[in-house]
């Protein structure tokens, strides 16, 4: 269950399973083990409380779900805490859910809002970043922030200059600027063009459609 090792009693009427079976000389079935299928819920966060969150759904229906300290958080694919979950991000949440129907979130995923443009200036902890449609938007970096850099090994904050390409993914503040987990940058003239830095392959991939310049993707369902 949710990649943990359970017992045969801690089965519960009402989970959904997944058998693993081997085929027997007699013809019949041995089962070699047996997964629990958590239930999952995604949508737009509307709420976020010290002990729970709520989703709406593309059909705008509304789930509650509950938090514990157990929870664990994901913003995309770097481990985070509540503190990444903003209302209006997207979010998928597994979980366990109560006969009552009520769902206690194990996990929480929210996908990392994006900034991507042109390098305008950087400090000791921001980076200034002029959009397409020539906005600034604020980027601010923390020892957390990794770094890919076109052409360097082992990138860091003094490696993205001045009209540098970048795409930077993260948590979006009140303020409109950007606490950034994922830092991506490339020379001008060394980028394929809007699209191209996939952040999880760490620097330009396959051409993709341009994305907006301060974009908050949408959910997947």
């Amino acid at each position: 269950r949710d990649g943990a090792t359970i017992a045969g009693g801690d089965l519960a009427v009402g989970d959904e399973i997944v058998l693993r079976q081997q085929r027997q000389a007699d013809g019949t079935f041995k089962v070699t083990a047996i997964r629990v299928i958590l239930p999952k819920v995604a949508g737009t966060v509307t709420a976020v409380a010290a002990s729970s969150l709520t989703l709406a759904a593309r059909d705008g229906t509304k789930t509650t779900v509950k938090l514990t300290a157990s929870t664990t958080y994901r913003l995309g694919k770097a481990a985070a805490d509540r503190s990444a979950v903003k209302v209006g991000m997207q979010a998928v949440v597994t979980g366990t859910r109560a006969p009552d129907g009520t769902l206690t979130a194990t996990s929480v995923t929210v996908k990392a809002s994006r900034v991507a443009g042109t390098v305008a200036a950087t400090s000791g902890s921001t980076i200034t970043v002029t959009a397409r449609d020539g906005s600034k938007v604020v980027v601010k970096v923390a020892a957390s922030t990794t770094y890919r850099v076109a052409g360097v090994e082992k990138a860091a904050l003094t490696d993205v200059k001045v009209d540098m390409w970048i795409v930077a993914e993260g948590v979006r503040n009140d303020d409109g600027s950007l606490a950034a987990s994922t830092v991506a940058a490339a020379a001008a003239g060394k980028h394929k063009g809007w699209g191209d830095w996939k952040l999880d392959r760490g620097g330009p991939g396959k051409a993709s459609p341009a994305p907006a310049a301060t974009q908050q993707p949408s959910s997947n369902g």
